[in-house]
């Protein structure tokens, strides 16, 4: 487990990592985790795709990817996964109440 780049397009999630990250062999199924967190409110996010990845080949796309994917982390962006998501689970962190009594 490591962060990595990511977005998406269409159906599916684009990851894009350094060369230390493997990269599993065509339909393998993953699971990637996205988790948002406002440190003022503790308000967030944590979702969960479930699915298949494969590793991005075709020149054409690794270009556009690599294009597209804006970088928020050291390292480079030489790995692109696409992962199919199969399930999408998450939960929502709001506001906790407050009993006014």
């Amino acid at each position: 487990m490591r962060p990595v780049n990511h977005m998406v397009d269409g159906e599916v999630i684009v990851v894009g990592t350094g060369v230390g990250v493997g990269i599993p062999p065509y339909q393998h199924v993953v699971a990637y985790e996205v988790d948002t967190l406002d440190l003022d409110t503790q308000q967030g996010r944590c979702v969960i795709v479930t699915g298949t990845a494969e590793p991005v080949t075709d020149p054409d796309e690794l270009d556009r990817y690599r294009r597209s994917l804006h970088s928020r982390l050291p390292g480079g962006q030489e790995k692109i996964l696409r992962i199919h998501p199969a399930a999408i689970t998450g939960i929502e962190y709001l506001e906790p109440r407050r009993n006014d009594r």
